[in-house]
């Protein structure tokens, strides 16, 4: 039997300060210092899918920015939708306009020719 002692010094990382930053760039701190970055919510959708629409700001953080992690563990943050660049344009999905939707459609080979059309006038090819 072996009893593990503390981690090695090179796997604790000081965890970086997220709280006023936008999520995607708390994201990016946490993978700087080979550290996860999560949502509060852990029952709830993934960091990303929950804030790719829009411009989210970290407003709280667990642990506390300065204090030790080892390498791979998780920061727990809380965001809210702020004011930003992506709120002027949301990306809602919208129905394209009628004139694309008549430029990608199929046309259809008519079953059989129109009563007035002489027999030999279509091809069904």
């Amino acid at each position: 039997m072996t009893i593990d002692g503390p981690a090695p010094l090179e796997e604790w990382v000081a965890v970086p300060p997220l709280v006023g930053l936008e999520v995607r760039d708390a994201e990016e701190a946490c993978l700087a210092v080979s550290l996860l970055a999560v949502s509060d919510d852990a029952d709830g959708a993934s960091l990303h899918s929950r804030t790719w629409l829009g411009y989210f700001t970290v407003t709280a953080q667990d642990p506390a920015p300065g204090l030790l992690a080892k390498r791979s563990d998780t920061v727990v943050i809380t965001f809210v939708k702020e004011g930003g660049p992506d709120d002027a344009n949301d990306r809602v999905p919208v129905e394209p306009p009628p004139s694309t939707l008549r430029a990608r459609a199929v046309p259809r080979k008519p079953s059989a020719p129109p009563a007035e059309a002489p027999l030999g006038a279509i091809s069904l090819d």
